[in-house]
């Protein structure tokens, strides 16, 4: 029921990949985002899901985009985590670097928390919302 919490198994949970490869199917010009739909979180070494790709078997954007999806996890938190500061934040990618991500992006993307280039670009993404919402 909406409004109603309730908890749900990994399977469940791991569904939203494959219903938002399914909303985009018939949409022609859309095959990248279905791509990246399907395989946000396929792991760099295949443990991942929908289809268990591994390295470059998953697409660049896909890769990118899982990098992207836990930084926000990590940087805003969530009602299951708390949200880390950024040293944390670029220590985890380079943990995870050659398991969880691609390893020449975790490094990328760790380069750029420590630099500050994300917490920059968030806070304009932020304003321009605000912007949006007057």
């Amino acid at each position: 029921r909406i409004g109603k919490s309730r908890s749900c198994s990994i399977k469940e949970a791991q569904l939203h990949t494959v219903l938002g490869y399914t909303i985009l199917l018939n949409l022609k010009d859309f095959v990248i985002e279905r791509d990246i739909a399907c395989h946000h979180h396929e792991r760099w070494d295949g443990t991942g899901y929908t289809d268990h790709l591994k390295g470059e078997e998953i697409s660049l954007e896909s890769r990118i985009v899982a990098i992207a999806d836990v930084f926000d996890v990590l940087k805003r938190g969530r009602v299951y985590q708390d949200a880390i500061d950024s040293e944390k934040i670029a220590l985890e990618f380079e943990a995870n670097a050659g398991s969880q991500f691609d390893p020449a992006l975790a490094k990328i993307f760790a380069n750029m928390v420590r630099n500050g280039e994300l917490e920059e670009s968030l806070q304009i993404k932020e304003f321009e919302q605000d912007e949006l919402c007057r």
